[in-house]
C-alpha cells in the first residue's frame, strides 16, 4: 500500500502533547524575556541612580501598558488556539503562522538595535518593557500547560 505524500509527511512531524507545547512556549517566552530584562538591567546598572530609576520606572510602566493593550489578547488567543488543538500536535504549532512571522521579524530587529550606534540607555527602557511582557506571557503559557485538568464539562481560566 502506497502512502500519500501527506501521510508520509505526518509520520515525520515532530509531535508533542498539547500541554507540553504550552509549557514549551512558556519556557521560550520566559527565556527570551529573561534575556531582555538581563540585558536591560546590565545597561541600567551603568547609569546614575536618577537615570536608572527613570529607566526602570518607564520600562515597567511601558511594559504594563503594552501588556494591557496588546499582549493579554495575544496570549489569550494563542491559549485558546492551543486548547482547541488535538492532544498530539506538531511542536511548531505552538505558535500561529502570524506568530512565527512576528518572531522572524523581531529577532533581526533586536540584533540590529543591539548592534546599532544608539546609546544603550535608550534601549534599556524598551528592552525592559518587552522583557517584562514576555515574562508575563511565559508565565501564563507555562501555568496553563502545568495546571491540573478541569473536570469534564467545565473550563478553567488562566
Amino acid at each position: 500500500m502506497q502512502l500519500s505524500p501527506r501521510s508520509r509527511l505526518d509520520r515525520h512531524k515532530p509531535a508533542v502533547h498539547r500541554r507540553f507545547a504550552q509549557v514549551l512556549v512558556g519556557l521560550v517566552w520566559l527565556a527570551v524575556g529573561g534575556m531582555l530584562v538581563g540585558r536591560a538591567g546590565a545597561w541600567i546598572l551603568e547609569e546614575e541612580l536618577v537615570v536608572a530609576t527613570l529607566l526602570v520606572t518607564g520600562g515597567l510602566a511601558g511594559g504594563a501598558l503594552f501588556w494591557e493593550l496588546a499582549f493579554t489578547r495575544v496570549v489569550r488567543k494563542n491559549l485558546d488556539r492551543l486548547a482547541a488543538m488535538p492532544d498530539r500536535m506538531c511542536v511548531f504549532g505552538m505558535q500561529s503562522w502570524k506568530g512565527w512571522a512576528l518572531v522572524a521579524l523581531m529577532v533581526p530587529m533586536g540584533i540590529l538595535l543591539r548592534h546599532s550606534p544608539l546609546d544603550r540607555s535608550w534601549l534599556a527602557g524598551p528592552y525592559l518593557a518587552m522583557g517584562a511582557v514576555l515574562l508575563g506571557g511565559g508565565l501564563a503559557y507555562a501555568r496553563q500547560g502545568i495546571r491540573p485538568r478541569a473536570p469534564p464539562g467545565t473550563r478553567s481560566e488562566p
